[in-house]
């Protein structure tokens, strides 16, 4: 029989959630549940949007690590406060 150590034993990772009109918990991109394909750039501590003028559940596609707003490029779109809808097209 294998014995397997605890240490080894790894779980599968959580999503990062956050509601429309939270504070963004996590500099990256994010997008509607169910809706991937409609991600949006969102800076930490910055609100989360409304999608299609929908409040929404977001969840953490992938994390900016280690960059600031100014580094994300200008074409992207950022929480900047206000709620801004991402979801115009569709």
């Amino acid at each position: 029989m294998l014995r397997t150590r605890p240490e080894t034993i790894t779980r599968p990772a959580q999503r990062l959630t956050a509601e429309t009109g939270t504070h963004c918990p996590l500099s990256g991109l994010w997008a509607p549940n169910g809706e991937e394909a409609a991600p949006a750039n969102v800076l930490e501590g910055s609100i989360m949007p409304t999608y299609r003028s929908d409040r929404v559940q977001w969840t953490l596609l992938k994390p900016f690590r280690g960059l600031v707003g100014s580094q994300l490029g200008s074409g992207s779109q950022l929480g900047s406060g206000s709620q801004a809808d991402f979801g115009l097209q569709g």
